[in-house]
């Protein structure tokens, strides 16, 4: 996933692959729309989660997280304004994150690794 601004998938049975969120242009665009349609601006991590059927993605260089919905193909930012900080902790899109790096999902909380703020932060109340 680094360097091309987008998510692809691969169908492994068929020997396909498929892009399936961001243009590949560089950018902050795109939420509650379409992410075929979105920009990335060096996506760098993804976890899927089982309990709401969503992508959780990492977008490192606009220091954000988005969720895109497989049922839908709807993508939006859950963690970060887009602004480089740290913090504070509280509403999820009021915190500033620091090049945010990795994500996973358990339990119905999203965990964020914040390179360079040194937290892993957790978002709850998303599912």
């Amino acid at each position: 996933m680094r360097e091309g601004n987008a998510i692809y998938q691969v169908d492994i049975e068929g020997n396909q692959l498929q892009r399936i969120a961001g243009t590949g242009e560089q950018g902050y665009t795109g939420d509650g729309g379409l992410a075929i349609n979105c920009t990335f601006n060096g996506p760098k991590g993804i976890a899927y989660s089982r309990q709401d059927h969503c992508l959780y993605i990492v977008d490192t260089e606009n220091h954000i997280i988005r969720r895109m919905s497989l049922a839908t193909g709807i993508i939006d930012t859950v963690l970060g304004n887009g602004e480089r900080g740290d913090g504070p902790d509280g509403d999820p899109l009021n915190c500033m994150t620091d090049r945010p790096h990795g994500v996973c999902v358990h339990e119905g909380i999203v965990y964020v690794t914040d390179s360079e703020s040194h937290r892993v932060r957790a978002i709850s109340g998303l599912m």
